[in-house]
Order: structure tokens, then sequence, then C-alpha cells
């Protein structure tokens, strides 16, 4: 299971109106799964970073970004994080 190189997990949250929204875990710009929460989100999108061994950038109800995790094993980012 090999992710193109520079890939990315982003955690977000997505409004569809009034009623529904939900957190939204991509790989690549591209929708993987939905989300209840934002805890269930990063969890999913923490094991998909490391099963394609890429970074997790999660992201506020604001749009900026909380926190990134690298589980890239080429990565010149040193985590500072965990």
């Amino acid at each position: 299971m090999a992710a193109p190189h520079h890939s990315n997990v982003i955690v977000f949250w997505n409004r569809y109106g009034r009623s529904i929204s939900r957190w939204m875990i991509t790989l690549n710009k591209e929708l993987w799964r939905q989300a209840p929460t934002q805890a269930k989100a990063i969890e999913l999108g923490r094991g998909l970073a490391k099963a394609y061994r890429c970074e997790l950038i999660v992201k506020g109800k604001n749009g900026k970004i909380r926190s990134k995790d690298s589980y890239c094993s080429e990565s010149p980012r040193k985590d500072t994080e965990h």
C-alpha cells in the first residue's frame, strides 16, 4: 500500500447546509471517509496516514491547521508534537 510521494491525509469540518455537517477525511484531496466526531475522524485519519506513510493534517472548524503529524519514513521534518 503506497501513496504517491508527498501525500497528505487531511481531517476537516464540512457543513452541507443548516443541519448537516460532518468531519471529512481526505487522502490527496480525494474524499476517503466521513465521521460524526472530530475524535473519530482523527483516529481514522491517523490510521490512514500510518498505512500510507504520509502526513496527517488536522484542521479545526475555523479551517486553520490545528496539528500536523508526520508518519513518513523519510520525513525531513521532525515531529515535535508526539
